[in-house]
């Protein structure tokens, strides 16, 4: 603060971080271009991977009530797989789940896994 380089109580946001949605390499592309079209992959798929909100993950917090606001919760909660924290990607690419949802950096990282894309 001497040196004039802080405010106190400034606030400055130094980056942001996208969620996006994770398959296992090798399979098809999910379309999620569209609110709809995402709505329609995660309906049709066998199982949703991402951190369970009651572990306090922002991701997990942000994409449960998303489920709420699209008005699919009913259907897609009974066949999540919850990670308690980590990368979703690893239940992925472990064949626990077919797609997962997370922050767009904790998915780029995990070998076997490809993002898909961003949320619409």
């Amino acid at each position: 603060m001497e040196k004039g380089k802080i405010i106190p109580g400034s606030r400055v946001d130094l980056a942001k971080v996208g969620m996006g949605v994770v398959v296992k390499e090798g399979a098809a592309l999910p379309d999620i271009k569209t609110v709809d079209a995402f709505k329609r992959t995660l309906l049709a798929a066998r199982s949703v991977a991402y951190i369970d909100p009651k572990a306090g993950g922002s991701s997990g917090i942000y994409f449960d009530a998303l489920l709420d606001r699209l008005g699919i919760a009913g259907e897609i909660r009974p066949k999540a797989k919850l990670k308690q924290g980590g990368h979703v990607a690893d239940l992925v690419v472990s064949g626990e789940a077919e797609i997962g949802v997370h922050q767009i950096s904790e998915i780029v990282p995990v070998k076997g896994a490809v993002l898909a894309g961003p949320l619409p």
